[in-house]
């Protein structure tokens, strides 16, 4: 079915303007500021603000009864207008990958919304043979966890860079350090030695529970597949009250304005109702990692 959200405000490239978005077979098709001659249903959304849904990381997802998992996707996900989790399995030693990776899968199965794995590990676990695990299950990151005693020196940075052709994996710092300075420094040294040497990286770590930034999404691959609201991607967004003032050139998307949630067509936040769907959430699998980078 085609229809037409109507007169929406939607911020483009720092400006704020009313358009409207034509969809049909769950994609947006296309958008612009008016439909004059389409015969489809419209949807009046001119009281409010669009943008995209979020894309957001847990970094200890917990293993959970269901009552209590589903309560948990719904306080830490849903309520804050997050479609797509970024979930990162933690592996302390190589030989144990396949049952971690078993085990955070299994612990998915039951998710209402899509999510991308990452995995997390020590330091001294960055290496070629990891980086060619991460290629065959197209996973496009890798938490890198950083602690006073980690000596970035010694890690064979080259051969990291050979192992991940023609499959870019990103790195990630997780510093696991509490003292401020400390953490800045081991920061600047990461990125003194990844910018010399040629590997994809984020300079800061990603924190749990909080939207995860246009920028890095394209360097992790996942965007354009989520958290974009553009002709060829998903009916998945989220609408929010607009202010009440004229000047509507320097709006927020302000979490407690938020009062509705589309996820690939289907609304699961209308006000405070939920529509919980357990095990509607798939495994997204990268298969272009950098991929502005790469096409650029």
């Amino acid at each position: 079915m085609a229809y037409i959200l109507k007169d929406v405000y939607c911020e483009r490239e720092g400006n704020v303007d009313q358009l409207s978005f034509f969809i049909q077979n769950n994609k947006i098709t296309s958008i612009r500021h008016h439909f004059r001659y389409a015969k489809c249903f419209y949807v009046d959304l001119s009281r409010y603000l669009i943008g995209p849904t979020h894309v957001v990381a847990d970094l200890s997802f917990p293993n959970l009864n269901f009552t209590d998992y589903k309560q948990y996707m719904i306080n830490e996900f849903l309520r804050k207008g997050c479609t797509t989790l970024l979930v990162p399995f933690k592996v302390e030693y190589e030989f144990s990958w396949k049952e971690q990776l078993q085990k955070i899968r299994k612990q998915l199965v039951g998710s209402p919304i899509d999510y991308v794995l990452s995995v997390r590990i020590p330091a001294r676990l960055v290496t070629p043979s990891m980086i060619r695990r991460c290629k065959r299950e197209k996973i496009s990151s890798i938490f890198v966890e950083i602690t006073e005693e980690t000596n970035l020196y010694q890690i064979e940075w080259g051969w990291m860079r050979e192992a991940m052709f023609p499959y870019p994996v990103t790195l990630i710092p997780h510093v696991l350090i509490e003292d401020k300075k400390r953490r800045m420094e081991k920061l600047e040294i990461w990125t003194s030695i990844l910018s010399q040497v040629g590997i994809p990286f984020l300079e800061k770590p990603i924190p749990s529970f909080t939207p995860i930034s246009k920028e890095e999404l394209m360097k992790l691959g996942i965007y354009p597949q989520k958290g974009f609201l553009q002709v060829g991607g998903e009916v998945s967004y989220n609408l929010y009250d607009l202010p009440k003032r004229e000047d509507k050139t320097s709006i927020q998307y302000d979490s407690n304005k938020l009062c509705i949630t589309v996820d690939k067509g289907k609304v699961i936040r209308a006000g405070d109702h939920i529509s919980y769907h357990s095990g509607a959430g798939n495994e997204v699998p990268i298969h272009v990692p950098q991929f502005f980078q790469i096409t650029s």
